[in-house]
């Protein structure tokens, strides 16, 4: 409609052919076809082909769109074999990949573990050049020490030689010595101090009957020179104490 100068619509005539064509019943339905609202009538006039050719056949650009040499094509088995070939070419190409990674990897491998021994002959060089032999020093001192530890398993605990029992001429076999010796002393005081306080009163043995033997008593002159511990100066004093309480035999 357009709209004259006083202020009137005006309704375009319309032709001959269109007055034919509104009382054609095929045009008055797809003109009411057309017009319905909802989602069924807008899905329908999105997807409505432009012609009637395209209610038979899709667009090229279409995904169910195939050729009339395709449809009417009958070599069932050469498809197959296309299809294997597909199979063996894909099957190859995922080989000659993995392949391909495993020499990238091998190759990147091998740069580093030449970059690294590369890096370790630099810092020996310049180790070598600047002189600096501290970690010879401090790796000669382990070794050293190893070896002592290891010399050392093989050593006596004892400070004198097994095989003819002399003691070593040193701080450990004067010390082994007098222990030694000490055990000698403390076992005559203890043998003589046992039959003194230990038997009877009679001047016999009573097991036996025979004449009492009583050991003789160890002399000081006879007592090593040592250091002593105070638990031994307390038991010999012990020891001297209940000897002088008895008669002399």
């Amino acid at each position: 409609m357009i709209p004259s100068a006083f202020s009137f619509f005006n309704i375009k005539p319309k032709t001959r052919f269109e007055r034919k064509g509104l009382k054609d019943k095929v045009a008055i339905e797809k003109n009411r076809i057309s017009q319905r609202v909802g989602h069924a009538a807008r899905m329908q006039n999105a997807n409505m082909p432009p012609t009637s050719a395209g209610l038979t056949s899709l667009e090229p650009t279409g995904a169910s769109y195939i050729s009339n040499a395709d449809r009417f094509h009958s070599d069932t088995a050469g498809e197959a074999y296309e299809e294997r070939q597909k199979s063996i070419q894909k099957m190859k190409q995922a080989i000659q990949y993995r392949s391909n990674k495993m020499t990238e990897r091998e190759e990147t491998r091998w740069n580093t573990i030449e970059s690294k021994q590369q890096e370790d002959e630099r810092y020996w060089q310049m180790i070598r050049e600047q002189g600096n032999y501290t970690i010879t020093i401090i790796i000669i001192i382990i070794i050293i020490l190893l070896i002592g530890i290891k010399a050392k398993k093989n050593q006596s605990h004892v400070a004198y030689d097994i095989t003819n029992l002399q003691y070593h001429q040193n701080v450990a076999g004067e010390h082994q010595k007098y222990l030694d010796d000490m055990v000698r002393y403390r076992a005559q005081a203890r043998t003589r101090n046992l039959v003194l306080l230990g038997d009877s009163r009679a001047p016999y043995n009573i097991l036996n009957g025979q004449e009492r033997y009583i050991p003789p008593a160890p002399r000081e002159i006879n007592k090593p020179n040592g250091p002593q511990s105070a638990r031994e100066n307390e038991l010999m004093g012990d020891i001297d104490h209940r000897r002088l309480l008895l008669p002399e035999p």
